[in-house]
């Protein structure tokens, strides 16, 4: 019967122990798994995937190199010379005056009650010197407030008037004008 006890015994006690040894050593393997893996990737790009691109590069060049020898200088002059030449067109089209936006603000916004004499386009100063004649000086007035309200107009000044035969009047105004209006630029395009 001891022997029965001793074997019972020995069941509790192994019972009461906890299995810590199990769980630490799982988790050293896991982390052993996990270290090796990502040592086997490291490797595997620096010197496989890496060594495929560099092959890659060196393919890409050797095709380019042909290329440019297969294209003789005179070709390849021409090519620069073209390029160049659509680079100068392209600067002095965003740079080009578009005198029709003016003109139609002139064609809209002129009563009828007004007849304009001469217009001179002062582009550094971004000015527009207007002469005229005007029914009345009421008229003129109108006029010089619409011309005002207009956008791309940042100022109309009445540079001189006086009254003429008949009770018209003979003027010369001045626009102050934004450049948006000479210059075709992205917001004003449609």
């Amino acid at each position: 019967m001891s022997q029965t006890n001793q074997s019972e015994l020995e069941k509790l006690a192994s019972r009461g122990r906890p299995a810590t040894g199990g769980i630490m050593w799982r988790l050293l393997v896991f982390s052993f798994i996990i270290f090796f893996g990502t040592l086997g990737a490291y490797v595997g790009m620096e010197f496989g995937y890496s060594a495929f691109l560099e092959g890659q590069s060196n393919k890409a060049k050797e095709e380019a190199n042909s290329l440019i020898k297969g294209v003789s200088k005179e070709q390849q002059m021409a090519v620069i010379d073209f390029y160049s030449r659509l680079s100068n067109i392209k600067g002095l089209l965003d740079n080009h005056l578009y005198l029709s936006k003016f003109i139609d603000i002139l064609e809209t916004r002129t009563s009828p009650n007004v007849y304009l004499d001469d217009v001179s386009l002062f582009v550094s100063e971004e000015k527009v010197r207007v002469s005229g004649v005007a029914r009345t000086f009421l008229d003129l007035s109108r006029q010089i407030e619409a011309w005002g309200g207009t956008e791309g107009v940042s100022s109309v000044i009445l540079d001189s008037s006086r009254s003429i035969s008949g009770g018209r009047v003979s003027f010369t105004v001045l626009f102050n004008l934004d450049e948006s209006v000479l210059l075709k630029k992205e917001s004003s395009q449609q």
